[in-house]
C-alpha cells in the first residue's frame, strides 16, 4: 500500500500564527506579519508553536497486532482483579449467545466455567453455540444496545445446562479449606451434616452426585454450606470464628457476582442456600430469581418433556439431561422461595405463575431424586393461596365467600393424598422427612386460609354470630395448628427444628400464636392446659434455635395471656418436662389489676403488630396492638413451613 509524502509543515510561509491556530481560523495576511486578526485585536503576532508531524499511517497488520497487545494486556488485568476479589472466578463463568428463533423457543442458553471464557478469540463475536459438555450451564445474555446474531440451532442435547467439572476448579479461587478457615476434616463434618439435616428443606443439589470433593470446585456452594452448618451449631451462641469468617466470604462472593455480566448455576445454588438460612431472604433469593430467570433455568423442564423426560433410559444413558434436570430442580427451589416470600412477607407474588400439571413430570425422570419432590409439594400447596393474597387490595380479604376457601381445602386434601400415596409407593416410612414435611404443608395451608376469616372477629360473640359453616372453617384451622405445635413439641418435627430455615421457624411460631387465638375463642374444641403446656414446650426449644429470638416475643405474649385469663396456669406451677417461660401464679393479676378494661376475648389484645426485621431480643413489644391480621400493616401470614 503506497502512502503520500508527508508535507513539510515547519515551512512558516503556509504556517498559521499562534492566535489562529489556537481559534483555528484562517490567518490572513500571515505573509506580512502581523495578520489581519492580530492586528484588529492587538495582540503579537507569533509564529512559535510547531505543529506535530504526524507519523506516516501504520499498515493494517502492524495496527490489529497492536490491538491484540490491548486486548491480551486488558485480560491479564481482569485475571488479576478477578484474583484479588476472594475466590470468586469460579463460580462467574463467561456465557455464549444461542439464537433467538421466534418458532423455536426451546433455546436454554449456554454458561461457560471461567478458565474456558479466559482463552476466548477475536471470533467470539461470530461464536456458533457448540455443544456443551458435562460441565457446561446454560446461561442467556442479550448485550443491551445490540442485537444479537442469528445462529443454526444446535441439537437438543447441546443446549442443556449442567454441572460443572471439579477438575476445571480455577486454581485462584479460595474456599474455606484453602483459605485456612478449617481443616479439611472439619469442613467435611460440616458439610455432612448440612446434607444430611438441613439440605431436604431446599433442595437445589444431587446428595448422590455432588459430594464433598465436587463442591471443592464450587467454592460459593461450599462456603454457603459450611457457613449454614456452623451458623446451626453455634445456635444461640456468639458466632465463632469459622462463621464470621465464612459469612465475610459468602458476602464477597455474592457482591462480586452482582454487576457482573456473568452467571452460573452454582452461584444460583448458593444464593438460594444462603437466602433460605438468613434473616433478609427476600434480598438474596429475589437475587437468586432474577439470575435463574435470566439463564433460562425455566425452559429446562419443558426442554425435558419435550425430549420424553428420559423414558427407556438408565441413568448412564441419561446422563446427557443432567444440565436441564439440574437447572430444573434449581427453578422449582426459586419457585418454592418466591411464594413464600410474597406470603411471609407481605409483598406481591413475582413472575407469573406456572402450570402444576408440568411440575410432577420432573420426578419420573431417571436422574431426578426423591428430594425433588420437596420443592414440588409446597409449590402445589402455596399456589392455590395466591388468588387470596390481597396485597393491592387487602379490604378484599373481609368478605371471602365461604365457598372459596372450601375449595381450596378440597384441593389441598386432593394434593395431600395424592402424595401420601406417592410416598407410599416409593416406600417412605411415615417418619420420613417428607412424609412429616407433607402432613405439616397441610397443616400450614389450611391453617394460613382458614383464619383469614378472623378478620373483624374480636370475641366469643362474633364467632358465636357467624354462620355454621365458617365456624367449622375455623375450628378445622384450630385443628391444624394445634397439629403443628403438637408436632413440633411432641413428634419428630421438633428433631429437625434446629437445621429449619428461616421460614421454617416463622410458620411454627405463627401456628403457635394462631392456635392460642383460636383456642380462647373456641374453648370446647381443644383441652386450653395441654395448649398452655405446649405453648410453654416449645417456648423452651426456641432459644435452641438460629437466628430470630423469637423466644423473648412467644414468653411475652404466653405471660399477657394468662395474666388475663385468656389461657390457664399449668397445674402445679409449671407444666412437668416443660422448660420455665417465666410465668409464676405470682404473675396473677390483683383485684386492681383485673379492673383494668380488657376484653377477656378480644384476642386481638394478645397480638401484638410487629415487623419481624426490626424486633431484637431487647425490644418492648406492644401486646396491646390492633388489628394484627390487618394485610395493610402486617405482612400477609406465613407460609407453609420450609
Amino acid at each position: 500500500m503506497s502512502h503520500s509524502p508527508v508535507r513539510n509543515i515547519r515551512d512558516k510561509s503556509i504556517r498559521a500564527c499562534d492566535g489562529c491556530r489556537r481559534m483555528k481560523v484562517k490567518c490572513v495576511d500571515k505573509e506580512t506579519p502581523p495578520c489581519r486578526r492580530c492586528k484588529a485585536n492587538r495582540v503579537e503576532c507569533k509564529f512559535n508553536l510547531t505543529p506535530g508531524i504526524p507519523e506516516p499511517e501504520a499498515s493494517p497488520d502492524e495496527r490489529l497486532r497492536a490491538l491484540e497487545a490491548q486486548i491480551a494486556g486488558l485480560r491479564e488485568e481482569m485475571a488479576t482483579l478477578v484474583r484479588g476479589t476472594g475466590g470468586t472466578a469460579g463460580f462467574a463463568p463467561a456465557m455464549a449467545m444461542t439464537p433467538d428463533d421466534e418458532e423455536d423457543h426451546e433455546h436454554i442458553v449456554r454458561v461457560v466455567h471461567a478458565p474456558e471464557a479466559a482463552a476466548g478469540s477475536e471470533e467470539d463475536d461470530e461464536e456458533v453455540v457448540a455443544p456443551l459438555r458435562a460441565e457446561d450451564v446454560d446461561r442467556h445474555q442479550a448485550s443491551p444496545g445490540r442485537k444479537r446474531k442469528r445462529t443454526a440451532s444446535p441439537s437438543p442435547s447441546a443446549r442443556l445446562p449442567a454441572a460443572p467439572n471439579p477438575e476445571q476448579a480455577d486454581a485462584g479461587v479460595a474456599d474455606p479449606v484453602s483459605a485456612g478457615f478449617c481443616t479439611e476434616a472439619e469442613a467435611r463434618r460440616l458439610f455432612d451434616r448440612f446434607m444430611k439435616h438441613a439440605h431436604a428443606f431446599v433442595p437445589v443439589l444431587d446428595p448422590a452426585r455432588d459430594t464433598f470433593e465436587r463442591l471443592r470446585a464450587k467454592p460459593f456452594v461450599l462456603t454457603v454450606i459450611l457457613l449454614t452448618s456452623a451458623q446451626v451449631e453455634d445456635a444461640y451462641r456468639a458466632p465463632s470464628a469459622l462463621q464470621v469468617q465464612c459469612r465475610a466470604l459468602a458476602q464477597s462472593m455474592s457482591n462480586a457476582t452482582l454487576f457482573s455480566a456473568q452467571a452460573s448455576l452454582d452461584t444460583v445454588q448458593a444464593m438460594v442456600t444462603l437466602g433460605s438460612w438468613s434473616d433478609l431472604s427476600w434480598r438474596p433469593i429475589s437475587y437468586a430469581l432474577s439470575l435463574g430467570s435470566e439463564m433460562g433455568l425455566y425452559k429446562c423442564l419443558p426442554h425435558l418433556i419435550r425430549t420424553g423426560l428420559g423414558a427407556g433410559r438408565t441413568r448412564a444413558q441419561a446422563e446427557s439431561d443432567r444440565p436441564a434436570v439440574d437447572g430444573a430442580r434449581v427453578w422449582m427451589a426459586l419457585q418454592k422461595m418466591r411464594l413464600e416470600i410474597a406470603f411471609n412477607e407481605g409483598r406481591p407474588v413475582p413472575f407469573v405463575d406456572e402450570p402444576l400439571d408440568k411440575l410432577r413430570s420432573l420426578l419420573r425422570h431417571p436422574l431426578a431424586d426423591i428430594n425433588d419432590s420437596r420443592s414440588i409439594v409446597a409449590i402445589e400447596f402455596l399456589q392455590p393461596r395466591v388468588p387470596l393474597h390481597h396485597v393491592w387490595t387487602p379490604d378484599e380479604g373481609d368478605c371471602l365467600p365461604t365457598a372459596e376457601i372450601a375449595r381450596v381445602n378440597d384441593t389441598f386434601e386432593s394434593r395431600f393424598h395424592y402424595w401420601s400415596s406417592y410416598y407410599a409407593r416409593a416406600g417412605l416410612p411415615r417418619d420420613h422427612f417428607l412424609f412429616l414435611q407433607l402432613e405439616c404443608q397441610r397443616s400450614h395451608a389450611i391453617l394460613h386460609t382458614n383464619i383469614k376469616l378472623l378478620r373483624g372477629v374480636r370475641s366469643r360473640t362474633d364467632v358465636r354470630l357467624m354462620s355454621k359453616d365458617r365456624r367449622e372453617i375455623l375450628v378445622t384451622a384450630l385443628h391444624a395448628a394445634d397439629f403443628v405445635v403438637t408436632e413440633f413439641v411432641h413428634g419428630s418435627q421438633g428433631a429437625h427444628a434446629e437445621w429449619g430455615n428461616r421460614y421454617f421457624h416463622i410458620a411454627t411460631v405463627f401456628a403457635a400464636r394462631a392456635l392460642l387465638r383460636l383456642a380462647t375463642l373456641l374453648p370446647e374444641h381443644v383441652d386450653l392446659h395441654r395448649v398452655g403446656g405446649d405453648l410453654d414446650a416449645l417456648v423452651g426449644k426456641l432459644p435452641w434455635l438460629p437466628g430470630y429470638p423469637f423466644a423473648s416475643l412467644m414468653s411475652k405474649i404466653i405471660r399477657r395471656a394468662r395474666r388475663n385469663g385468656a389461657l390457664p396456669w399449668p397445674l402445679g406451677g409449671t407444666t412437668p418436662g416443660a422448660p420455665d417461660t417465666g410465668v409464676t401464679p405470682s404473675d396473677v393479676p390483683s383485684a386492681s389489676e383485673a379492673s383494668d378494661p380488657f376484653d377477656l376475648f378480644s384476642m386481638d389484645n394478645l397480638f401484638p403488630l410487629f415487623d419481624l426485621s426490626q424486633l431484637s431480643e431487647d425490644s418492648e413489644v406492644n401486646l396491646d396492638g390492633q388489628d394484627w391480621f390487618d394485610a395493610v400493616r402486617m405482612p400477609d401470614l406465613p407460609a407453609t413451613a420450609v
